[in-house]
């Protein structure tokens, strides 16, 4: 017998916890893609974009009096990013969480800066989840990405064109936008599903689904995936809304809220499309019974239909010497015995079929009682 072919489930934290490990240790995680850092400096005048080649060449840009957005690509070299670390002023424990990638969502503030931690959701032949770290304080912003290819092009976009108030505003705008861009992300993703599921109820209404059991289970199982997330996102991006924090300006907290918005609706979207999973199977569930009570209706008519016969063949099929006595099935001995016997069988299908056609128990016509 062949094995059914498992659908990939959505690929989690590659990265664990060595045993013994002392707290703020950085380790990278393993098959990390190697470490590649890039850099876009930029004011409300002017924009540079650099891949950094000597590590020394970041501390200009980090000291100076514009906005450097600084985007490190693959975890692989631990040392380096703890040195990008002591520069930015970040702590060994929030670069611990950057290598550990199995991290929750969360938002943490401390020393004047914030730090946030989100999920990349890909969609290819299962979901794949990453990991993207972000960092900023008064002059800087600092992503931690697993892998290149990432949904900040939009945001790159308008940097180089020059947006008035991506440019204008502060480091808080950025960190922001990127925010925004990463949760904005998941909306094709919960789209996707729900055309899935929508497509899934049309087949099963016509019957045409095959195998909805394992296809809607598959389908709830990256939904209840995308919920642990989203919760605790949208708490994450909540958290930087605090009145009491100082990191986000006024001018960017709508924007932050409206992001935050974002959170709450595709949750409630993510939700709602789960429960069309479970409304789902339960009507295919639903189907299969009504479909296997119309066969137990078919056959149970047959039966009916035949017990009357088999009484009649086993009646005629008891073995009485006729010569006993003129009373032992007298019926053998006619000439018409058996055509008789024949068509009273017949006569009683016939009879029976009709009352239970009229009795709409056989084509759904006629009275029901």
């Amino acid at each position: 017998m062949s094995r059914r072919r498992r659908r990939p489930r959505p690929r989690g934290p590659s990265h664990v916890y060595r045993r013994g490990d002392s707290p703020g240790s950085l380790n990278a995680p393993p098959d990390a893609h190697p470490t590649q850092i890039k850099i876009i400096d930029y004011d409300g005048e002017r924009l540079e974009e650099h891949v950094v080649e000597k590590f020394d060449e970041l501390q200009r840009w980090v000291e100076s009096d514009s906005v450097s957005w600084i985007d490190v690509v693959g975890l692989a070299d631990a040392e380096e990013i703890g040195e990008l670390g002591e520069l930015l002023g970040l702590s060994r424990l929030v670069l611990e969480d950057v290598l550990h990638v199995g991290q929750r969502p969360k938002a943490e503030t401390q020393e004047g800066q914030a730090f946030v931690v989100l999920r990349l959701v890909r969609q290819g032949e299962g979901m794949e989840m990453e990991q993207v770290s972000l960092a900023f304080g008064p002059r800087f912003v600092v992503t931690f990405q697993e892998q290149p290819g990432d949904c900040f092009d939009p945001v790159r976009d308008r940097l180089r064109e020059g947006r008035k108030r991506i440019r204008s505003l502060g480091c808080d705008y950025l960190a922001y936008a990127l925010i925004d861009a990463l949760i904005d992300a998941y909306f094709p993703v919960a789209e996707a599903y729900r055309e899935r599921l929508e497509e899934l109820e049309d087949a099963v209404m016509d019957g045409t689904a095959g195998e909805v059991t394992e296809r809607v289970h598959a389908l709830r199982r990256d939904l209840r995936a995308l919920r642990r997330i989203l919760v605790p996102t949208g708490e994450a991006v909540h958290r930087l809304l605090d009145p009491e924090l100082d990191l986000v300006a006024e001018a960017t907290r709508p924007y932050l809220a409206d992001c935050y918005d974002h959170a709450r609706r595709l949750l409630d979207t993510i939700e709602a499309a789960s429960e069309l999973g479970k409304d789902l199977f339960d009507i295919y569930q639903a189907n299969l019974s009504n479909r296997m009570n119309e066969i137990m209706k078919v056959l149970t008519v047959f039966a009916a239909i035949f017990i009357p016969l088999t009484f009649v063949a086993g009646f005629y099929g008891m073995n009485f010497d006729r010569e006993a006595s003129p009373w032992n099935m007298p019926e053998l001995g006619w000439v018409y015995g058996y055509p008789a016997a024949l068509g009273l069988m017949l006569a009683m299908a016939v009879g029976l079929f009709v009352y239970f056609v009229r009795k709409g128990w056989i084509g759904g016509s006629g009275r029901r009682h």
